[in-house]
């Protein structure tokens, strides 16, 4: 997905096919340097701008030929898992009863697929672009999304621990490239054609309402996207 992000300088060479595989490893994207006290726009290789390098490599028993054999191994089973969690959820034989959701716990790790089955069933998707040509969207080094919404938390003053006793997520982005991210926002959530809906209205006040009770400051358990201007995609063939 980063290669997206790859400047023109690298992505719109012409190359043939039998280089073409090589060059992918030398593809760079703009990033921004936080270490000076001025922040600047700088460029870094694809392959080095997301994650932790040489996580696995072993350079105290063998010899410099071996050193990369565990990361190279678990990065062929680490890309071969994520082509089957993809696979087992794309094939999933969605039911009305959602028994499928079950089904898929069978399949992939079990958080994941009720995590899934949440966001279907809680949400809806957009997609949205910057509204200035000039503007893209950035991705963090250490975060690939975003999750939007309100927490609250317990604290054993004894232990000095806080523990998670609410959270409502409201929103979660994901940017896909330089000028698409993808937004999944609650039906709890103002939505145009929705809102000129009285009696849905009023279900989504109530809904909030018992979503705040769950928090220890129930006025303030709000969304901070709460305005976004955005809308349920429609189809070509429904009348509303």
């Amino acid at each position: 997905m980063l290669r997206r992000f790859a400047t023109a300088a690298s992505s719109e060479r012409k190359i043939d096919k039998k280089k073409r595989k090589k060059s992918t490893g030398n593809e760079r994207v703009n990033v921004v340097n936080l270490a000076q006290d001025l922040p600047e726009i700088t460029t870094e290789l694809v392959k080095k701008t997301f994650g932790q390098q040489d996580m696995y490599k072993d350079n105290s028993k063998f010899d410099v030929k071996d050193q990369m054999r565990m990361e190279k191994k678990l990065s062929d089973i680490e890309r071969e898992a994520s082509r089957i969690i993809a696979r087992a959820i794309i094939d999933a034989p969605v039911d009305p009863k959602d028994d499928w959701a079950i089904n898929l716990t069978k399949s992939i790790y079990p958080p994941d697929a009720i995590w899934l089955f949440i966001n279907a069933r809680s949400m809806y998707l957009a997609f949205v672009t910057p509204s200035d040509p000039g503007q893209e969207f950035i991705l963090t080094g250490n975060a690939y999304g975003i999750h939007e919404g309100s927490i609250s938390y317990s604290v054993n003053e004894f232990i000095s621990k806080e523990t998670e006793t609410s959270y409502t997520e409201f929103h979660l982005l994901t940017v896909i490239s330089p000028r698409l991210a993808m937004i999944l926002r609650h039906n709890s959530m103002p939505e145009p054609l929705e809102d000129m809906d009285r009696d849905i209205c009023s279900q989504k006040a109530t809904m909030l309402a018992e979503q705040a009770q769950t928090h220890l400051d129930p006025e303030h358990a709000t969304s901070l996207l709460y305005d976004l201007p955005i809308a349920k995609a429609r189809n070509s063939y429904t009348v509303v």
